[in-house]
């Protein structure tokens, strides 16, 4: 409902026409109490693929959670062998069929993936903490620490990422470890 009443300042006096409104926008609320993250969640739910992108987004994050729980052979996910059950294509047993030595793809798939996501979320949260304390510092100092703080930054993105990567986990050794440090 919309009322016929001017706005009323802190004070008591009646603001100017428009103004109440322009103070209710700064709070980051309308008349109608929305807020701007009520606007965005249905701007971003009006876009069907988004929605349904979020949704695989989601769904995967919860396999990569419960997977190793609900895998149909658990066994393989820790290195069993199976002769009699290699290279199997896709059927009821298997649903991803099975690899050169008969371990189940599905099962090997939903346990690593869990690893995936957290050396994922590991490599995000050390490459923004560098990253940040890097700016910060640049920012700060500026001048010839900026200067340097840049060109190293050059240097690296001189190197094309895969690269290096492979590089560092060649000359480190195969670890999860130093998976994640490669990447970093």
């Amino acid at each position: 409902m919309v009322s016929d009443r001017a706005p009323t300042t802190e004070q008591g006096t009646t603001a100017a026409p428009g103004e109440g409104l322009a103070q209710a926008s700064e709070l980051g609320t309308g008349r109608t109490g929305t807020t701007e993250w009520t606007r965005r969640w249905r701007r971003f739910k009006r876009n069907r693929l988004s929605v349904v992108g979020a949704g695989v987004i989601v769904f995967l994050a919860i396999m990569a959670v419960v997977g190793p729980f609900v895998a149909p052979y658990p066994e393989d996910a820790t290195g069993a062998v199976d002769i009699r059950n290699r290279l199997q294509a896709p059927s009821s047993d298997h649903w991803f069929g099975t690899d050169e030595v008969g371990r189940d793809i599905l099962t090997r798939i939903l346990v690593g993936s869990r690893l995936s996501l957290g050396a994922g979320f590991v490599v995000l949260v050390v490459a923004t903490t560098i990253g940040t304390i890097l700016g910060v510092t640049s920012g700060f100092f500026g001048g010839k620490v900026d200067t340097i703080i840049q060109r190293i930054t050059d240097v690296f993105l001189t190197v094309p990422g895969l690269i290096l990567a492979m590089a560092v986990s060649a000359a480190l050794g195969p670890s999860l470890i130093n998976v994640v440090l490669a990447t970093l």
